[in-house]
Formats: structure tokens, sequence, C-alpha cells
């Protein structure tokens, strides 16, 4: 999860991603 994390950082956004994906990352 950490590295999606860097990449959602690289793209421009914020550090932590929406509640969503991260609900989502938590379910995978």
């Amino acid at each position: 999860l950490k590295d999606l994390r860097f990449s959602w950082a690289d793209g421009g956004r914020a550090p932590e991603p929406p509640e969503a994906f991260r609900k989502l990352a938590e379910a995978l």
C-alpha cells in the first residue's frame, strides 16, 4: 500500500488517497 500512496503523491495529489480509494486498498 505504501507504493500506491507514493504513486498517488507523485501524481500531484494529496499524500493520503480519498476514503473510497483507501477502503478499496484495504479490501485487497
